[in-house]
């Protein structure tokens, strides 16, 4: 896989995510307890990173740090080309190159790392080449980033001195050489940045509190009943040998009585009583170590058989799992907590502004300029990869 694809995946994350940030823990070094070796050696570091950076700009042809997209495109387009519109705000060539450079860079990368010969020109489905799927996922990607700005000004957000600190912090973050590699420019990295944080700004104001459409706990535990999200704690009884084979029979048997032991005396208890006993079982005999509660959301990878257990009972309720492939669980459900359930929140917040976007964009009026159908894809590709190889050559 390309080297420099690493650096604009988390550049990507940042910027097309939409959700709301979390904040970043406390470090567990003080200022105090810092040394001034570690000091020195940051700073060679980031005089090294420069130089690092000096030198691929340096081998760069000044055309394309100067306007990638025409440089790309042979004049064709330049960063500032409206190639689209939405509702009459501009889409420019910069942004949509930037997903054009990035979808493909990342989908060839990813099909060469697992095997596949797949060329540009080869059908992605009947009526589309592999081009021809990248330009209209990349087409929909700058809509939709364009779409999150227009609704959040619409509504009549505006950025907060947390906001403008966050978008100030991501823009210090752009390396050029990085966008570069996708055929784009650091400013519509800084857009792309801003679309990101009014997005965030959105969800904060329409459905934070006080929101026109505020989420409260109430609306946010049904959604999380609705959605799977629950907490709870397990006391894991593996059912496997060393080398990860299920138990024989009357073996495997023997862990089942074991958990149906446990699970009967917890079952005796309730309320602080249960929770406490739960806790010094679960420390006593839980398989896998952990000790601590168990929050699970619908993205978390679950064994078949655990979720159906705990989503049986009601909060403060024990029970106890039918045999799954690692054997037996005992679990207690919990309600969620007011950190767990923030996180619901935002989760919810996130799938109500992804559908506000959907919706606006199915009432926009989209229209595509004829320089689209003018530019060379094969030629841009093969244009791009060279430029990529330059920018790998001198890193």
């Amino acid at each position: 896989m390309k080297q420099k694809i690493i650096a604009l995946l988390l550049a990507l994350a940042a910027a097309v995510s939409l959700t709301a940030c979390g904040e970043a823990g406390d470090s567990s070094i003080t200022e105090e307890e810092t040394s001034s070796d570690s000091v020195s050696s940051e700073a060679e570091d980031s005089s090294s990173l420069e130089s690092e950076e000096a030198a691929i700009l340096a081998a760069v042809p000044n055309e394309a740090r100067e306007d990638c997209v025409a440089y790309l495109t042979d004049g064709t387009m330049t960063n500032d080309t409206v190639v689209m519109t939405l509702d009459g705000t501009d889409i420019t060539a910069d942004m949509l190159i930037y997903f054009l450079g990035y979808y493909e860079t990342y989908y060839m990368s990813m099909f060469s790392a697992y095997g596949y010969d797949i060329e540009l020109e080869d059908s992605y489905s009947d009526d589309m080449t592999y081009t021809d799927f990248f330009l209209q996922i990349a087409e929909n990607a700058a809509v939709q980033m364009t779409a999150a700005r227009v609704l959040a000004e619409s509504a009549g957000v505006t950025f907060s001195e947390e906001n403008q600190t966050s978008l100030n912090e991501s823009i210090a973050s752009i390396v050029e050489s990085d966008v570069l590699y996708v055929g784009a420019n650091s400013e519509v990295m800084e857009e792309l940045f801003a679309c990101t944080i009014y997005g965030n700004a959105y969800q904060d104001t329409v459905y934070g509190e006080g929101g026109a459409e505020e989420i409260t706990d109430e609306a946010a535990e049904d959604y999380a009943d609705e959605n799977g999200y629950y907490n709870c704690r397990y006391i894991l009884f593996y059912g496997l040998d060393d080398d990860g084979n299920a138990l024989e029979d009357e073996a495997l048997e023997a862990v089942q009585a074991e958990a149906e032991e446990c699970y009967q005396s917890l079952s005796q208890l309730s309320g602080d009583a249960l929770v406490e006993a739960f806790q010094t079982q679960q420390e006593e005999l839980n398989y896998d170590g952990n000790t601590e509660e168990f929050y699970v959301t619908p993205s978390s990878s679950l064994v078949d058989g655990f979720s159906d257990a705990v989503l049986s009972l009601e909060e403060y309720q024990v029970g106890m799992s039918d045999a799954t492939s690692y054997g037996y669980f005992v679990v207690l459900r919990l309600p969620l907590g007011d950190e767990n359930l923030d996180s619901v929140k935002e989760d919810y917040a996130s799938s109500l502004f992804s559908a506000a976007i959907s919706d606006a964009i199915s009432a926009a009026e989209i229209t595509y300029e004829d320089v689209l159908d003018e530019v060379d894809y094969a030629a841009f590709f093969e244009k791009l990869a060279a430029l990529q190889e330059i920018i790998d050559s001198a890193a």
